[in-house]
């Protein structure tokens, strides 16, 4: 994506919005679940794939 299309604006949840904030808001949605995904595996006594030791 280049600085000029970034910057373009899209609707999203009813309101013109730049691409770039809607790409950030999409990451971070995708983090909170993940989030939610390692809780589980925890509870259920598993490791998470980013918590397994790098070799």
């Amino acid at each position: 994506m280049t600085d000029a299309k970034a910057v373009e604006t899209v609707k999203f949840l009813g309101r013109d919005r730049p691409k770039l904030l809607i790409q950030n808001f999409n990451t971070s949605h995708n983090n909170e679940h993940y989030g939610n995904i390692v809780t589980y595996m925890r509870i259920k006594g598993l490791v998470p794939p980013s918590s397994e030791p790098r070799r």
